[in-house]
C-alpha cells in the first residue's frame, strides 16, 4: 500500500485539476464569428413566411479546417430559453475535435431582448422561427468551403430538440426547406418524445438522451415513440440516463450560469459552467397521457379527444396545456453527463 499511495496521489490530485479546470473554463462569442443568413419571421408549424430577416449565430472553425480540409458541421438550435452560453460550450468542444458547430441565435435575430421571460420569448419566436432558421442556416453554410455539406447535423436543446424530433417528418419540413438539401441527422437533447402523424418518415439517425427524472421523459410513451420511428423508416436511437433518489438525472443538465453582469450575464458571454449537482424542481407544458400528435397532413394538433385546426405556436401552446396540463420534473446540473454527451455527439457525427 505505501508504494501505491505515491503513485495513485499525482493521479487524483491531476483528475481534481483537470475537473476543476472544466467547471472554471468561460465561454464567449468572441470565440467564434458571427455568420448571417436569410431566414423569416416564423409563427407556426405549417411554414408560414413572415417578415424576411437577417438572422445570424456564432460559427466555431476547427483550426485545420478549409478548403483542401473540409470537416463536419452541427446547427445547433436552442431551447425556449435561448442558448444561454450552452452552444458557446458545446461549439468549443466540438470545434476541438474536428467539427464544425454554429450555434443559433434566434431570438437575438429577431430583437427580442437577453433578459425577456421565456415565455414572451417564445410569443415572438417559436417553432415556426426555430424551424425557419435551421434550415436558412444549413442552405447558407452548406456553401461555405471548409464545410463538408455532406456531413452536417441538427442538435436541438428542450425546444429545439423537439425540432429535432418532428424534423423527421418530411411533410412538416417540406415548407421550410429551401431546397431538397436536407440535415444528415438529428440530435434530441432533453426533450419530448414528440409525435406526429405522417405514416412515412424521412430515412435519418435520430439520436435522443434524457434523463428518467426529466419532465420530459415518460416511459411508455417514449418507448412507444422510438418503436414508431423505427416502423416508419428512422434509424432512431434512445438513451436514457437514470439516476437515484439521492442522485436524479434530469433536465438542463449543461445549465450554465453568467460568469459577469449579474443573472442575466451578457448574451455575448462570457458563460461557466452552472455549479456540478445542483438540483431545483420544474414544472412545464406536457404532452403525455392526452393522446398528443401532431398532424402536418391536415395542419392539426390532437390532444384531450380535441383536434386543433392550423394554430399557431402560441394557440398550439395554450390549447397543449389545456389539454395536457402541465408535468413536474427536475433541473439537475450534471457534468458527468455533459462530458458523456460530448462525447457520443463527437462519436455519431465522425461516423464511428
Amino acid at each position: 500500500m505505501r508504494k501505491i499511495i505515491p503513485v495513485l496521489l499525482p493521479l487524483i490530485l491531476l483528475l481534481a485539476v483537470n475537473l476543476q479546470a472544466f467547471a472554471n473554463k468561460t465561454y464567449s462569442d468572441k470565440d467564434g464569428q458571427r455568420f448571417e443568413f436569410e431566414s423569416f419571421f416564423g409563427s407556426d408549424l405549417w411554414g408560414a413566411k413572415g417578415k424576411p430577416i437577417k438572422s445570424h449565430g456564432i460559427l466555431y472553425l476547427p483550426k485545420n479546417a478549409s478548403k483542401e480540409n473540409r470537416v463536419p458541421l452541427a446547427i445547433i438550435i436552442s431551447g425556449l430559453g435561448g442558448q444561454r452560453g450552452r452552444d458557446n460550450r458545446m461549439c468549443d468542444v466540438l470545434s476541438s475535435k474536428g467539427i464544425a458547430c454554429f450555434g443559433v441565435r434566434t431570438y437575438a435575430s429577431r430583437g427580442i431582448e437577453h433578459t425577456w421571460k421565456s415565455s414572451q420569448k417564445f410569443k415572438v419566436a417559436g417553432l415556426g422561427s426555430r424551424f425557419h432558421d435551421a434550415y436558412g442556416a444549413l442552405e447558407a453554410l452548406r456553401s461555405h468551403p471548409a464545410i463538408d455539406s455532406s456531413n452536417i447535423w441538427q442538435i436541438g436543446f428542450s425546444l429545439g430538440g423537439n425540432l429535432s424530433a418532428l424534423a423527421l417528418d418530411p411533410v412538416l419540413t417540406k415548407p421550410f426547406q429551401r431546397s431538397d438539401n436536407d440535415f444528415k441527422g438529428f440530435i434530441s437533447l432533453y426533450a419530448f418524445c414528440m409525435k406526429t402523424a405522417t405514416e412515412k418518415l424521412k430515412s435519418t439517425q435520430f439520436h435522443q438522451y434524457l434523463g428518467d427524472a426529466d419532465g420530459a421523459y415518460h416511459e411508455k410513451e417514449c418507448d412507444e415513440f422510438i418503436s414508431s420511428l423505427k416502423k416508419r423508416g428512422v434509424n432512431a436511437y434512445f438513451t436514457l440516463f437514470r439516476g437515484s433518489s439521492w442522485q436524479k438525472i434530469g433536465h438542463l443538465w449543461d445549465n450554465m450560469q453568467a460568469a459577469s453582469n449579474g443573472w442575466h450575464g451578457k448574451p455575448e458571454g462570457p458563460w461557466k459552467m452552472h455549479q456540478d449537482g445542483k438540483v431545483y424542481s420544474s414544472f412545464g407544458i406536457s404532452i403525455y397521457e392526452c393522446g398528443f400528435e401532431i398532424d402536418p397532413n391536415t395542419q392539426t394538433i390532437s390532444a384531450g379527444n380535441d383536434i386543433l385546426s392550423s394554430p399557431n405556436d402560441n394557440e398550439a401552446w395554450d390549447f397543449v396545456i389545456e389539454k395536457c396540463g402541465k408535468r413536474r420534473g427536475v433541473n439537475v446540473n450534471k457534468h458527468q453527463i455533459i462530458r458523456k454527451v460530448d462525447e457520443e455527439i463527437i462519436r455519431i457525427i465522425h461516423g464511428h
